[in-house]
């Protein structure tokens, strides 16, 4: 039996339970083989099937005794709840709804690992819920491991912060440096092309966010990746808003020399908030001045030029 729970990123978890089936000498070796494929394709972002299918494609190819491997991985998103898994052979994956107190097998029928050397393999997704539980492991193990959701606490600190309670839908991710962040203007700007903003809208949102995040990483967290920035956007049919949280010690608005002085023409600072400015439609620091919070209507870009 192999278990692991791994941090994927900050909003991220995940976790595998398998169990070599058959028995032959080369039990531990498989083990081995095992754990060290789902640790190799286990990557931000991946997909539970995708990394299950990965991981049988490799041992299938190394395999070659009657042994095959049962288990099950999911990755658990710590921002909404929302579990994601999929499981091969026989589910390793039991939950207890809080409501219902019924344990139920989580299994969505995948082929055990090892037996084919290529399958499809499908994936579910399911929302977890204050109190719900969910076990890895079978009843006759002995290592079996409880998690329990406890709720969003977290989310609902960063909401206030930036006075987000009242949007609809929120999307929130941490990054730590320039690696993941244009990944996060892609996805954002890409979903107001998906509402119908127009490409001049889209390019001027991707300025903002670009000034904001660079602003976060260089000046507020000082290239530091060990401290993260959370980034909080609610994009809607008629504006967006976003904000940007870095652990930084804040700055004071004033402090920031004006641009378009002829005497700050040659210094590097101050560019950046002028373009953030110049767009937005609502501008604040909040917290300590390490939180800004930025609203760009959609209307407005009829008027900015």
């Amino acid at each position: 039996m192999i278990w692991e729970a791994i941090p994927l990123e900050d909003d991220e978890i995940a976790f595998y339970f398998f169990s070599v089936a058959g028995e032959s000498i080369a039990v531990p070796y498989i083990a081995a083989m095992t754990r060290m494929a789902l640790r190799f394709y286990l990557k931000p972002d991946a997909r539970p099937g995708e990394i299950i299918r990965q991981t049988n494609m490799a041992l299938s190819q190394t395999i070659k005794t009657v042994n095959y491997i049962d288990g099950s991985l999911g990755i658990f998103d710590l921002r909404t709840n929302a579990l994601r898994y999929c499981t091969a052979g026989s589910s390793l994956l039991t939950l207890t709804r809080e409501k219902t107190q019924s344990a139920q097998p989580l299994n969505n029928a995948g082929p055990a690992i090892g037996i084919f050397q290529d399958f499809p393999v499908s994936e579910t997704t399911l929302e977890l819920f204050p109190g719900d539980s969910f076990r890895m492991g079978l009843d006759k193990y002995d290592d079996q491991v409880h998690i329990a959701i406890t709720g969003s606490r977290r989310i609902d600190a960063f909401l206030n912060l930036c006075s987000m309670t009242g949007e609809a839908r929120v999307y929130m991710k941490t990054i730590h440096d320039f690696d993941h962040m244009s990944a996060i203007i892609d996805h954002l700007t890409k979903e107001t092309d998906n509402i119908g903003y127009s490409i001049k809208y889209q390019k001027r949102f991707r300025l903002v966010l670009l000034e904001l995040l660079t602003n976060a990483i260089i000046h507020g967290n000082k290239y530091d990746s060990a401290k993260k920035v959370v980034v909080l956007a609610s994009v809607t049919a008629g504006y967006v808003r976003v904000g940007i949280v870095d652990e930084g010690a804040g700055y004071n608005e004033t402090d920031i020399p004006n641009p378009l002085l002829p005497e700050n023409l040659g210094k590097p600072h101050g560019r950046g908030l002028l373009i953030i400015k110049h767009y937005a439609s609502e501008f604040s620091l909040r917290g300590r001045g390490n939180c800004t919070v930025i609203r760009l209507d959609r209307e407005r870009e009829a008027r900015k030029i």
